[in-house]
C-alpha cells in the first residue's frame, strides 16, 4: 500500500494484494484511489479496481467507481456511489452503498 497526501484535503492511494487459495486457484487485485475532503463531514471519492484471478468460474474485470462519503461527528458514515466495468461490452452499472464505522462498532 502506498498513499499520498496531495494538501490538506486531498490524497491518492495505491493498494495491491495477492492471494492463493486451495487447490491452485489465486488471483491479484490492484486498486487506485483519489480522494478528496469537502469541509468536516464530506468526502468524495474516484476509485480504480482491477481483479485477475486464476481459475475455473472467474472473469478478470477493471471497475470504477465515484462515490460520495457523509461522515457524521463520531466517524461513523453512509457511503453512496456508482460502480461500472470499463473492460469488456457490458458495463454492469449498479449502484452501491456503504457504511462506515469506527473499530469496535
Amino acid at each position: 500500500m502506498l498513499g499520498r497526501n496531495l494538501g490538506a484535503l486531498s490524497f491518492v492511494n495505491l493498494e495491491a494484494a495477492g492471494s492463493v487459495l486451495e487447490g491452485g486457484c489465486g488471483g491479484e487485485r490492484l486498486e487506485l484511489t483519489f480522494g478528496r475532503r469537502w469541509g468536516e463531514h464530506w468526502l468524495g471519492l474516484a476509485q480504480v479496481f482491477g481483479d485477475w484471478r486464476a481459475g475455473e468460474g472467474y472473469e478478470d474485470n477493471v471497475k470504477a467507481q465515484i462515490s460520495l462519503v457523509r461522515l457524521g461527528d463520531g466517524g461513523a458514515g453512509l457511503q453512496l456511489g456508482v460502480r461500472a466495468r470499463l473492460d469488456g461490452d457490458d458495463s454492469e452499472p449498479a449502484l452501491m452503498v456503504g457504511f462506515w464505522g469506527t473499530p469496535g462498532d
